[in-house]
């Protein structure tokens, strides 16, 4: 049997929970963590998003990036949106001292000058759900996790529902 809570419980459920992520996002700073959050509805992870960079501005801007439905790989997409996005200064996006002003969803298919800027406060994954290959983007995932490790010096946070969550419990458990 499931639970259900009133709307002031699950308000509050909800607030403690992004107080948590953003202590998580300030704790992580400069070193890789995998955060998984999970929401099932569209309308209030949107609430939840908008919330959350709230809570985080502006001392850990966080980035959304929207991942592409055919997308195979999380780690080149990532390392692809890296080269092309973070150098896009002409936008809001890095203020005159290097820091990242904007939290606007990132459109991967614009192409953008590489040029250098400071690394993430934290990069948010939305849109796994609409991903076409979503069991090989997580078995190639799981395959270079070290990687992730290694090279990003960021909290990487996903945003999943309950089954991006259960394919990805079932194909990268580690």
């Amino acid at each position: 049997m499931v639970e259900t809570k009133s709307p002031a419980d699950a308000a509050q459920y909800n607030d403690s929970t992004l107080k948590a992520l953003s202590r998580a996002i300030a704790f992580s700073q400069g070193e890789f963590s995998l955060v998984i959050v999970r929401c099932n509805y569209q309308g209030l992870q949107q609430q939840m998003l908008q919330r959350l960079k709230a809570l985080c501005q502006p001392q850990y801007p966080i980035t959304e990036f929207i991942i592409p439905p055919s997308a195979t790989t999380l780690y080149t997409t990532i390392q692809n949106y890296e080269h092309r996005e973070l150098g896009r200064g002409q936008d809001k996006g890095i203020d005159r001292s290097g820091n990242r002003q904007s939290s606007t969803p990132i459109d991967p298919s614009l192409p953008h000058p590489p040029i250098s800027s400071p690394p993430h406060s934290a990069l948010l994954i939305v849109g796994l759900e609409s991903v076409v290959s979503l069991e090989e983007l997580l078995t190639s995932t799981n395959q270079v996790r070290d990687e992730f490790r290694k090279r990003l010096t960021f909290p990487l946070i996903l945003w999943v529902n309950d089954q991006v969550l259960q394919k990805l419990m079932r194909l990268a458990p580690d």
